[in-house]
């Protein structure tokens, strides 16, 4: 693989995309197959949704989170913050309306929110170098962000009874899933062929084969985007039986090479086998496990150097702190903007992570630290309270209960690795299991498999 390959997106957003027939091409064909998923996918979806086009919208607001890269951007607004928006305006209008319920992790997110809100006023006010890099709407927007995450949240907890927009949902997620995977293989096949699609990159520095950035950015992102996808398609397998949409998953996350995509899966397999011991222990006895054991241990013989880069790139640049590379992870890159910004640089998430005169800075716990200061202590504080809340509420639970607690469990470990406090996604398994105890906790395995296989009938019946 020649190692200088670094083809990005010659476009910047969608009008691009369309007026310079780049989906015509054949580098850009699986963008093309990808939006026609999105059309099949959002007629699944209002067909999943009881034909209601309010809870589409929500759904698809989730589903379309790993679809990132330039093509399914429009006014700087990616397809899912389109949907996002949506719901958040009809979030405040039912606000006026009816009124909007919160509960504690909504009114924790709610306080977060207006804390990075006044605090990046008062960073702009205190530092005049960041006016200097960056515009001030420009930093905003990344706030702004939130309070459409919150309101989409506020608005399923307001208007949506629990397993009405849960099972719709995990199917929905199940069925993107095999889209993203399917648009990730036609662009291998495409690069197999001679051309080289866009948004293609010699492993990103850590592998010898290439490295694809599928329907999302570049670099083997996309396995980092998919990562929180992993409870949908455990519950998609446990609920529907879906056994193929599991393996499917599973293979495009062990050949796209990217170190944090690994590292998340490694992460939640590693809380799975926390929550599930004794069904891990029947597992790894039976066929399934058998063969599950088999395959992956196939595949990882097959990109033994690959995982090998990736293991040394972690362990060089956030153990031994070696910033040759440009890591941005290292203590003393983190000292240097504790000393020069105490009071932080501002909440910006992954977009404006670096100060002026300063290096970049990527490791997420060193990253928050700098950019809110004293308040992440609270943060993280308040996140490890409500996940071992979680743990100890739905430890011992049903088999759905426990699935999410393996995405709620994984949270605060991950967020301590990589930017990415407020991924809708992630966020999913802590919501319905803290909005409605009650219902995860009464309902079981098998109720939970008869709600599933009547809906979307048994809703259709009750209106």
């Amino acid at each position: 693989m020649n190692e200088t390959t670094d083809v990005r997106y010659p476009f910047d957003n969608f009008l691009e995309f369309i007026s310079g027939n780049y989906g015509l091409r054949l580098e850009g064909i699986h963008l093309t197959i990808a939006f026609l998923f999105i059309f099949i996918g959002a007629l699944t979806v209002y067909r999943y949704s009881n034909r209601q086009y309010l809870k589409t919208i929500s759904i698809l607001y989730f589903c379309l989170q790993p679809f990132n890269n330039p093509s399914f951007t429009l006014l700087g607004l990616s397809l899912a913050d389109m949907c996002g928006s949506f719901i958040a305006a009809a979030c405040l209008f039912q606000f006026y309306t009816r009124g909007i319920r919160f509960n504690a992790l909504l009114s924790g997110i709610s306080l977060f929110f207006l804390i990075a809100f006044f605090h990046g006023a008062l960073i702009w006010a205190l530092y005049p170098e960041f006016s200097e890099s960056s515009s001030l709407i420009a930093r905003y927007i990344v706030v702004i962000k939130i309070a459409v995450f919150l309101m989409n949240f506020c608005w399923i907890y307001s208007t949506q009874r629990m397993e009405d927009f849960f099972l719709p949902l995990v199917k929905s997620l199940g069925l993107f899933t095999v889209f993203i995977c399917v648009v990730y293989l036609i662009q291998i096949t495409v690069f197999f062929t001679g051309t080289i699609p866009y948004g293609s990159f010699s492993g990103a520095g850590f592998s010898s084969m290439v490295s694809f950035g599928g329907v999302s950015i570049e670099r083997g992102h996309l396995s980092k985007f998919m990562s929180p996808l992993l409870v949908s398609v455990l519950l998609c397998s446990f609920l529907y039986r879906y056994k193929f949409r599991s393996v499917l998953y599973y293979i495009i996350m062990l050949i796209n090479f990217s170190a944090s995509g690994l590292s998340f899966m490694v992460i939640q397999f590693f809380a799975a086998s926390f929550v599930f011991t004794n069904y891990l222990r029947r597992m790894l006895f039976s066929y399934r496990g058998a063969l599950a054991i088999f395959v992956i241990g196939a595949l990882s013989w097959q990109f033994f150097d690959a995982y090998g880069a990736i293991v040394n790139k972690i362990f060089d640049i956030a153990i031994k702190g070696d910033e040759s590379q440009g890591g941005g992870r290292s203590i003393g890159v983190f000292l240097k903007y504790i000393s020069n910004y105490p009071l932080g640089i501002g909440y910006s998430a992954s977009t404006f992570r670096t100060a002026p005169d300063l290096p970049e800075i990527n490791m997420g716990i060193y990253a928050f630290i700098t950019q809110l200061s004293f308040i992440s202590i609270l943060f993280m504080i308040a996140l490890i309270s409500l996940t071992f809340r979680a743990f100890f509420l739905f430890k011992n639970g049903s088999v759905v209960s426990r699935m999410l607690l393996i995405g709620a469990v994984s949270m605060p470990l991950i967020y301590s690795a990589d930017i990415l406090w407020f991924v809708p996604l992630w966020w999913i398994p802590l919501f319905f299991l803290l909005s409605y105890p009650k219902e995860f906790r009464t309902i079981t395995d098998e109720e939970w498999k008869v709600l599933a296989q009547e809906h979307p009938k048994r809703m259709a019946v009750r209106r």
